[in-house]
């Protein structure tokens, strides 16, 4: 490859002149991270495929700190060359980059699935030993399936979960390293014969298979130095396609993370699936199929809780959203993030058989409300917003309760706009003129002496 990395930049907030150069030293180049931590450095990390420089894939790393006017030489993070040594990596934008006052933190994949994250505390000067974060092909037994009569077999292994290349890192206010991937679980097969220590061994056509039974993702912190599986609540039934999935991953993928620094919360956005909203496309090998559509959820932790909060849907049924972002500072509770949105499940670039139709960049900034598990004696009542997407009224519907409940409406930016007393609500159904709302996105909160439920509706007209 003869690809090259390249520097674009304006000379002030606002100016819409911008310049770009070559960046020396970061010739055949992909998948370029860059981020700028607190001392204005600027720190990028990108895969190097130059197979002379014996970079073979692996993870490179240069910085600059004039605003990237100059660069230092590259250094290869990962492989044999590696300094510290690390595993060798895979490559092809598996990896994460993130930075905070003086530490730099990246996360990557290596080639038997492991998460790995090597983490600087001088600003990309040295670099410490490697951490294991999660994952691996930490396969116990193998199985003899089929003699082929020659001293050799089709054998498979064990299953075991993977991490899959969708995951993303984010450094809190302390310091501290905290991670989110997603899982699948996986296994080998293929040839195999008995090596002299009579175990088996795998020679050739050897695949790692991984299919998606539930929705999983593993959170990591390194404050605590261990990780916990996260599950959403809602299980898949089985029913419908996952078209756009990268390997090894889950039904819960494309994690982005932010911290807010007021209380050191995180929140957490990714791609998931919801039972039922289902869509005919074609697949990669030209069969129709009922593609899931993707829907995009937020969730928070809250400093000093060991779990996540239920998470919110934020996008619309009969609708495909994949590849959140979101911005790593959240101020006071608002989070900024933007997802991509069409019509059909799958993405065209991926599928030469799928029409290309046009696709959105939805952008949202809002103050998601969620109440801390320590904080609660229970859920309140479940309820429904209907129709949605709406156009001049809405129905909200959370059945008789004997205790107060109050129903609050607010904007993208967090503004109430709409609120309901309890005399209100009593008959557990309130009807909403939303004919005086513009067109956007809304969220619904009930409040009652056993705790707080978001939703969220739309006004489309």
């Amino acid at each position: 490859s003869t690809s090259a990395m390249r520097n674009t930049k304006n000379t002030s907030f606002g100016d819409i002149a911008f310049t770009s150069k070559q960046i020396p030293g970061a010739d055949s180049s992909l998948w370029g991270h860059a981020t700028v931590d607190g001392d204005d450095v600027t720190h990028l990390v990108f895969t190097s495929d130059t197979s002379s420089k014996n970079f073979s894939e692996q993870v490179v790393y240069m910085r600059s700190t004039d605003k990237g006017n100059t660069w230092s030489e590259p250094a290869i993070l990962t492989g044999p060359l590696s300094n510290p040594q690390l595993p060798t990596g895979r490559g092809a934008n598996s990896y994460q980059l993130a930075t905070r006052g003086s530490n730099v933190v990246l996360a990557y994949q290596d080639t038997t699935f492991n998460l790995r994250i090597i983490k600087s505390e001088d600003n990309g000067e040295t670099w410490g030993q490697p951490i294991n974060v999660f994952g691996g092909s930490r396969h116990e037994a193998a199985y003899v399936v089929e003699d082929y009569g020659d001293g050799t077999f089709r054998a498979t292994t064990d299953t075991v979960p993977i991490c899959g290349p969708s995951f993303d890192i984010v450094i809190d206010a302390d310091g501290f390293v905290h991670g989110m991937a997603s899982t699948a679980p996986s296994w080998n097969i293929g040839t195999a014969k008995m090596n002299d220590n009579g175990e088996i061994e795998f020679i050739d056509d050897t695949t790692y298979a991984s299919i998606y039974t539930r929705v999983r993702g593993v959170y990591f912190n390194e404050q605590a130095n261990s990780y916990g599986l996260t599950v959403m609540s809602e299980d898949w039934n089985g029913d419908g396609t996952v078209v756009t999935r990268p390997f090894g991953s889950g039904l819960c993928r494309h994690f982005k993370l932010g911290v807010d620094d007021a209380d050191n919360s995180l929140y957490m956005v990714y791609t998931g699936i919801k039972n039922g909203d289902v869509f005919e496309t074609i697949l990669a090998d030209n069969n129709a199929a009922f593609g899931l559509q993707g829907h995009i959820y937020v969730s928070k932790k809250f400093n000093g809780s060991d779990t996540w909060e239920p998470e919110i849907d934020l996008t619309p049924l009969e609708y495909d959203c994949q590849f959140p972002s979101m911005y790593q500072r959240v101020n006071d509770g608002v989070v900024m993030m933007a997802y991509q949105a069409d019509r059909t499940p799958g993405v065209s670039i991926q599928n030469a058989n799928q029409d290309v139709e046009e696709n959105y960049v939805q952008f949202h900034s809002f103050r998601p409300t969620f109440v801390s598990v320590n904080e609660k004696n229970d859920e309140v009542a479940e309820f429904s917003i209907a129709p949605n997407p709406a156009t001049d009224i809405v129905t909200i519907s959370f059945g008789k309760h004997s205790e107060n409940m109050s129903v609050t409406i607010t904007d993208a930016l967090g503004k109430t706009i709409a609120s309901m007393p309890a005399e209100l609500a009593k008959d557990g159904m309130v009807m909403l003129s939303t004919s005086s709302f513009q067109n956007g996105t809304y969220f619904c909160t009930i409040r009652s002496e056993h705790g707080t439920s978001t939703k969220m509706f739309s006004i489309v007209r």
